[in-house]
C-alpha cells in the first residue's frame, strides 16, 4: 500500500495508518457527516484491496438515509486524488466515499461528478499510541508495552513469522533452481555453500560454488586434496598467501592442472572478508570443512536428505567432517598454529541445517506440492535448539521465550521485517496494541 506522509500538529501521518483506522473502525461511529454536511452511517467498511485500484471494495454506507454500495478510497489529503490521477481512471468510477485526513479540495469522478468526502476523526488514544510507536527509540517500538500482550497471542504471531521466513527463503531456493535448471542437488550444493559463509562471507561462498559446478567436485570426491585444490584455487585465497610451504605449493600445482582440465576462472581473493572474524571462522577453515563435508558424502546429498530426514540423521551428516592434517595446525596458509581439531561445531551444524537443509526441504515441499516435506522441515526446526544471538536475547529480555530454532527463526523475522522497519500496522502484535485503545 502506498505510504503518504505529512507533517502537522499531530505529527507524521501515513495513508496506511488511515486505512488501518478505517478497516478496524477505530473512530467514533455516531453522528458522522460528510464534508458537505450530509449525515453518514458506515454499515460495512468494505474489504481491503492490496492490489491496484480503490483501497476498499464492497463497502456499504448510508448518506442522508440512502444506501450506497461500492468502493472507498483513502488519502491523507483530498488533493492526493488528483495528484494520483484517479479523476482520469475508470477503476475509480464506483468510489462512493473518499475518506481523508485533511480535505483541501473537492474531487470528482471521470464524468466530472463530485464524490462525497469524509474527514476521518481519529481517536486521540489511537493516534497517540501510533505516534509513540513511530517515534520510539527502544529496541523494538513497543518494548515498553509488549508485556500487555497475551503471550499465547504473541506465539501465534510467531507461527506466522516463521511461515513468512520460510516462504522468503523458498523464493531464494527457487531462484537457484532456475539457475540450476531444476537440479535440486546442485541447488542444495550452492545453498549449503552459502551457509558455510556464516553471514559475513555468504555471498563469497555462493560465488565460489557457482564458479565450481558440482559434477567437477564429484569426479574428484575420492581425493580430499584434489577437492581442496579445486575450492581453494577457485576462491583466489592462495594468491593472497604471504608465504609458501609444501602443502600450498602442492595445492597450486594440482589446481593449475584442474583449472586447465575444467577451464575454470577463479574468483578474486580480495573479496573474502576476515576483519573481526575469529580464527575458527576464517574462510580458509570453512573452505577446508566444506571440502571435507563434500568428500564424506556416500550418496548425493539431496537424495540422502529425502531418505534420512530426521533431525539426528541430518546432524550426523556434519559431525564426522574433519579437516585435513594441514588445517589442524593452520588457520591461514603458511602460518602455523597450535594443533586443534577443527570439526564443525554443534552451533555451526545447527546454523547449516537451519539456513540450508531446512529451506531447501521446505521449498521442495512447496514446489512439488508435497506438504509432508514442508511439515518435516518445520519439525526439524522444532527439534533443533534455539539460536543464540543478540536478537533472541533481546526478545527474551522482553519476556518472549525462544525454545527451539523454529522460535528463533520467527523472532529474527519479526524483528528484522517488522520492528526494525517500524511496520507496526502489519504486525499483529502492533495492531492489537493499537486496537486495545479503541
Amino acid at each position: 500500500m502506498p505510504r503518504t506522509k505529512v507533517e502537522g500538529g499531530v505529527g507524521k501521518m501515513e495513508e496506511n495508518f488511515l486505512q488501518y483506522v478505517w478497516q478496524q473502525r477505530l473512530f467514533p461511529v455516531l453522528d458522522l457527516h460528510t464534508t458537505d454536511g450530509a449525515s453518514l452511517e458506515v454499515i460495512h467498511v468494505g474489504d481491503l484491496n492490496r492490489n491496484a485500484g480503490p483501497d476498499f471494495f464492497n463497502a456499504k454506507i448510508k448518506i442522508n438515509g440512502t444506501l450506497w454500495v461500492g468502493n472507498v478510497e483513502i488519502h491523507v489529503h483530498a488533493s492526493d486524488w488528483r495528484r494520483h490521477g484517479h479523476q482520469h481512471d475508470h477503476a475509480y468510477d464506483n468510489v462512493i466515499l473518499h475518506v481523508v485526513y485533511e480535505c483541501d479540495e473537492q474531487i470528482t469522478r471521470l464524468d466530472g461528478k463530485p464524490i462525497p468526502q469524509f474527514v476521518l476523526p481519529l481517536l486521540p488514544k489511537v493516534k497517540d499510541e501510533y505516534a509513540a510507536l513511530l517515534s520510539s527509540r527502544l529496541w523494538i517500538p513497543c518494548a515498553d508495552r509488549i508485556s500487555a500482550v497475551n503471550p499465547l497471542f504473541a506465539h501465534i504471531w510467531m507461527d506466522s513469522c516463521l511461515a513468512e521466513r520460510l516462504e522468503r527463503k523458498t523464493k531464494a531456493v527457487c531462484q537457484l533452481l532456475d539457475h540450476t535448471k531444476g537440479d535440486w542437488e546442485n541447488a542444495l550444493y550452492i545453498f549449503l555453500a552459502r551457509s558455510f559463509g556464516f553471514g559475513l562471507n555468504a555471498d563469497n561462498f555462493e560465488s565460489l560454488a557457482r564458479s565450481l559446478p558440482l559434477p567437477y567436485i564429484r569426479k574428484h570426491r575420492s581425493s580430499l586434496f584434489q577437492v581442496e585444490a579445486l575450492l581453494f584455487g577457485q576462491s583466489g585465497l592462495m594468491d593472497r598467501a604471504n608465504s609458501e610451504d609444501d602443502y600450498l605449493h602442492g595445492l597450486r600445482v594440482e589446481y593449475q592442472f584442474l583449472k586447465q582440465k575444467f577451464s575454470l576462472i577463479p574468483m578474486d581473493g580480495v573479496r573474502w572478508r576476515m576483519l573481526r572474524l575469529r580464527p575458527q571462522n576464517f574462510p580458509h577453515v570453512r573452505i577446508a570443512q566444506f571440502a571435507s563435508f563434500l568428500c564424506t558424502l556416500s550418496q548425493p546429498l539431496f537424495s540422502y536428505i529425502l531418505e534420512h530426514h530426521t533431525t539426528n540423521d541430518v546432524i550426523r551428516l556434519f559431525e564426522g567432517c574433519l579437516v585435513s592434517d594441514y588445517w589442524e595446525s593452520h588457520y591461514l596458509f603458511g602460518v602455523e598454529s597450535r594443533i586443534r581439531k577443527k570439526q564443525i561445531g554443534k552451533v555451526a551444524i545447527g546454523s547449516l541445517i537451519i539456513n540450508a537443509i531446512v529451506p531447501v526441504l521446505f521449498a521442495f515441499g512447496k514446489k512439488m506440492n508435497k506438504p509432508e516435506w514442508t511439515e518435516e522441515a518445520v519439525r526439524i526446526l522444532e527439534m533443533l535448539p534455539s539460536e543464540k544471538n543478540h536478537i533472541v536475547s533481546g526478545w527474551e529480555a522482553l519476556g518472549i521465550a525462544s525454545r527451539s530454532a523454529a522460535h528463533s527463526q520467527a523472532l529474527i523475522q519479526w524483528k528484522t521485517y517488522y520492528c526494525d522497519k517500524k511496520d507496526c500496522l502489519r504486525c499483529q502484535v502492533g495492531r492489537q496494541l493499537l486496537s486495545v485503545k479503541k
